[in-house]
């Protein structure tokens, strides 16, 4: 009772697994197609890379490899599908092959991740500065990567709000910080006043005793985003670690049901065609099937093989030889 509730849970966690497979392909697919089409962020991402020389290829290596991903897992998980529901032993081997190179895979993302410096040198935090210095408002596709970073990691700058002093940016506006490293105090933000106070850097505006972090962010986007990159990494790490265990659990599952269910034995090969007594049994048995000679079969085979029968036919020979 216990071992058929035992292969019920296991074929259920097989078969959940196999639908897991093709559920993150899905979205793994599809997340890299939406990215790799006419998607602003996307564009902005990749030009902005180009344009400061860190991570040239990121974007582009990271849509690849999500769409051959993904591809990759969608077959997978049909393979494991075909094999449950046709009940083929072969394709079942296959699958669990798939989750084979998928734990080495997974190994060697662990590994990267782990032992990867996600830090840029300080030859390439100069030259994001200088780029942010000199093209910070007359390119719109890097304004509106700052802007983004500056309000989602609540930063300004690259290194703090002294990047713009100076800048390109400040030459043209007359303003210490864009707007978009002014803080927001309420959920409605701030009106267009109070935007110019903060854009202006004044030491306090509206709350009593405040300074000039209160106003805007004073801390730079590189320092912000290497905490939520570390953050990630932390996660990263703890996800593929179950991912892992999971699939070992599915390889596992796979072998339990190949050799339990009756389903999935093979035909081809059993053990105990390799006792001598399956030979023996198998050599009557052929026997067996072999078709008896009949009487006159063998009175016939008997007389072609007595020595009268050569004799006679050694004397007639003799016989009919013409003498000389």
């Amino acid at each position: 009772m216990t071992g058929k509730c035992f292969g019920r849970i296991n074929e259920v966690f097989v078969i959940t697994m196999t639908f897991a497979f093709i559920v993150s392909g899905i979205l793994i697919f599809s997340t890299s197609v939406y990215l790799s089409s006419a998607s602003t962020v996307y564009k902005v991402f990749e030009e902005s890379s180009k344009a400061v020389g860190v991570y040239t290829v990121l974007a582009n290596r990271l849509v690849h490899h999500g769409l051959s991903s993904g591809l990759f897992l969608i077959l997978s998980g049909l393979c494991g599908i075909l094999g449950l529901c046709l009940n083929n032993r072969l394709l079942l081997i296959s699958f669990s092959a798939y989750a084979g190179f998928v734990i080495a895979l997974v190994i060697a993302v662990i590994v990267f991740v782990e032992l990867y410096p996600f830090e840029v040198t300080n030859a390439q935090l100069m030259r994001m500065e200088e780029h942010l210095r000199t093209s910070y408002l007359k390119d719109e596709q890097v304004k509106q990567v700052a802007d983004l970073a500056q309000q989602n990691f609540k930063c300004c700058g690259v290194n703090g709000t002294g990047d713009y002093l100076y800048s390109y940016f400040y030459n043209k506006t007359g303003y210490i910080v864009p707007q978009s490293c002014c803080r927001k105090y309420n959920l409605t933000g701030w009106n267009e006043t109070q935007y110019e106070h903060c854009r202006m850097g004044v030491e306090s505006f509206l709350v009593k005793n405040s300074t000039s972090t209160e106003l805007f962010y004073s801390h730079g986007c590189y320092e912000n985003i290497l905490l939520s990159l570390k953050t990630v990494k932390t996660a990263a790490i703890i996800t593929l670690a179950v991912v892992l265990i999971l699939e070992l659990s599915l390889i596992l599952a796979i072998i339990y049901l190949i050799r339990n269910d009756p389903n999935f034995k093979d035909d081809s090969y059993d053990v105990e065609e390799s006792s001598p007594d399956y030979f023996v049994g198998r050599r009557k048995q052929l026997q067996s099937s072999i078709p008896e000679k009949t009487a006159s079969e063998e009175s016939e085979k008997m007389s072609l093989n007595s020595p009268s029968s050569h004799s006679v036919t050694n004397y007639d020979t003799f016989r009919e030889t013409p003498s000389i």
